[in-house]
């Protein structure tokens, strides 16, 4: 990526692209917390909900301190992302035990070999 476009901009979409994951897992984590708080955890995350939240509302401030034109451009990206696994979970939720050929419902993949 680096050949294709200038090292700034290359960093500033990584900067905003890291925010936004540390956004996803401080809000995971009040998520997890909140089905399942008795579940097994092999580490702790001090001061819950606190620490999650400031995370958030501080990634979130950062992200937003970024060139504009930067954040557009990776919100589409991230739509658009988050449309296909919409649309693969909906696919997926179809295919199941009693899937069978013909079944319109039934997904298939082909394997393409390269040579």
């Amino acid at each position: 990526m680096g050949s294709l476009m200038p090292l700034r901009v290359l960093a500033e979409l990584t900067n905003i692209g890291t925010l936004l994951a540390f956004v996803i897992v401080c809000a995971a984590v009040l998520i997890m917390r909140r089905r399942g708080p008795e579940a097994e955890r092999p580490f702790r995350c001090p001061l819950v909900p606190l620490v999650p939240v400031l995370g958030i509302v501080f990634c979130l401030v950062w992200r937003f301190s970024l060139p504009a034109g930067k954040l557009a451009a990776l919100d589409t990206l991230v739509a658009t992302r988050l449309c296909g696994l919409l649309r693969l979970r909906q696919v997926s939720q179809r295919v199941g035990p009693d899937a069978r050929p013909g079944n319109p419902g039934r997904l298939s993949l082909r394997v393409i070999a390269i040579e």
